[in-house]
């Protein structure tokens, strides 16, 4: 696969990721009750999650599509990087944390592979 197919793939690569979170981050605050109290006093409802996850896929497709418009896809780029980092994040939450945070696994699984295709496509060769 190139690097412009890929960059046309990752957002349903995103959404394995963001899946996992929608289904398990209601689980993971209920069993997690002074986690919730503690660091969010209870601001972050499912309802929020989705609606934060659903803003941020609307975004990243308007920044895909102007990617393709423009043919210029380092802005673009640069949102994979910064998906890359959130994984990392939440590896950095389940080591501190010392349990399982939703999207750790489709998150080391997804963000290896985007990690993989930009080493092996970056610079776009033709």
């Amino acid at each position: 696969m190139d690097l412009y197919s890929f960059f046309l793939l990752f957002p349903s690569i995103f959404m394995l990721h963001e899946f996992e979170e929608i289904l398990l981050f209601p689980r993971f605050m209920d069993r997690n009750l002074q986690l919730q109290r503690r660091l969010l006093s209870g601001a972050f409802t499912p309802f929020r999650i989705n609606a934060i996850i659903y803003q941020k896929f609307i975004l990243l497709l308007i920044i895909l599509g102007l990617s393709v418009y423009f043919e210029s896809f380092v802005f673009y780029l640069t949102i994979i990087l910064a998906y890359i980092y959130h994984v990392i994040g939440h590896v950095f939450q389940s080591i501190i944390l010392r349990q399982y945070i939703p999207g750790v696994l489709s998150g080391i699984i997804t963000a290896g592979y985007c990690t993989y295709q930009i080493i092996c496509y970056w610079p776009i060769r033709s």
